[in-house]
Formats: C-alpha cells, structure tokens, sequence
C-alpha cells in the first residue's frame, strides 16, 4: 500500500513540475529545436490500371524566442515523391524553406499556439517551384522542462510558379519540440 502512496506523490510532484517548466521553456532567449518525419505510401487498383505512391519527407525546425511565447523558427525541408501510373513511374525531390512565426498562449502542461507561415519550395527533378502559406494551431503537451509532444492541425495553400496550378492541402500530425532553456 505505500508503495501506491509513493507512487501517486512521485506522478503528482512529475505533473506539478511540468506544468512550472513549461513557462520557462517559452521565455525570450530560449531556442526551440523540432520537426517531422513523414512516410505515405498507398495503391489503388483498378480496371484502368494500378496506382501507387510513395512519399518521404524530413524537416527539421530551429526557433528563438525574441519574446516571451513568440517565436520565430525557419524549417528547411526535404521531400521524396515516388508515383507509378498505368506502369509509367516517376520520381519527384524537393528542397523547402518555410519561415515560421508561432505565438503560444500561457498554459502549463498543455500549451495552445497558433502559427502562420511561407513555404518555398524548389522541385530538384524538374523546373517547378512553389510558394505556400500555411497556417497551424496545435497544443505542446509538456512531458518535462525540455520536451513537448505537440499533435497539430494545419491548413496550406500552395501557388506553383510556373503553371496556373493551385493546391490546398490540410494535415493533421504530430511533431516533437526540444527546448533549449538559457
């Protein structure tokens, strides 16, 4: 039975300190390291033809905090597309560079943000690029001072250069931040 107590203070002491971390982690100066690792893949068969589509994307993330619960961050991204159409496969890479400015609303443990951002995107295996602009809510669950898992909902509009072509994309995921605390 005491072990039970130990515990039940242990896990309480735990939530209280993280709920008391978080506010430190969103202070000016502090720096934030983040970002995604994605993996698509899907088929589709019909009597037309089979369809597949695979899709890899990194994006590491850097932000500061020039003032408390504002920050600033710049991603830069790489993307591999790989589709097969009736047997005629390709194969697409691109470099991305999104600017980000994120606000974060005073919380403890779970911490709410709104973020806008630009995304250029240049397209290595061909001559098309993109601007983006996207916009993100979301909440950092505090797991200690230092890291927070953040699940997040997002909304992009991409514009491609060269060609009357216009996309919106929305996206539901999960990334993880690192809060490098001066």
């Amino acid at each position: 039975m005491t072990k039970k107590y130990f515990l039940v203070i242990i896990l309480f002491s735990i939530s209280l300190n993280s709920n008391l971390f978080a506010q430190e982690a969103l202070k000016k100066g502090c720096y934030s390291l983040g970002g995604s690792i994605e993996f698509q893949s899907s088929t589709n068969e019909s009597q037309i033809g089979d369809t597949k589509w695979l899709a890899f994307t990194f994006q590491p993330t850097l932000s500061y905090f020039f003032v408390d619960n504002l920050s600033t961050g710049l991603s830069i991204g790489y993307g591999y597309y790989e589709s097969t159409i009736w047997n005629d496969k390709s194969i697409n890479r691109t470099i991305s560079f999104h600017p980000v400015i994120r606000y974060y609303f005073a919380g403890g443990k779970f911490t709410p943000f709104l973020e806008a951002g630009y995304i250029y995107s240049n397209y290595l295996t061909g001559n098309e690029d993109a601007n983006s602009f996207s916009f993100a809510s979301g909440i950092n669950y505090f797991l200690s001072k230092s890291v927070a898992l953040e699940p997040y909902i997002e909304y992009q509009r991409s514009i491609y250069i060269d060609g009357d072509q216009k996309v919106d994309g929305f996206f539901i995921g999960m990334r993880i931040n690192y809060f490098i605390i001066n």
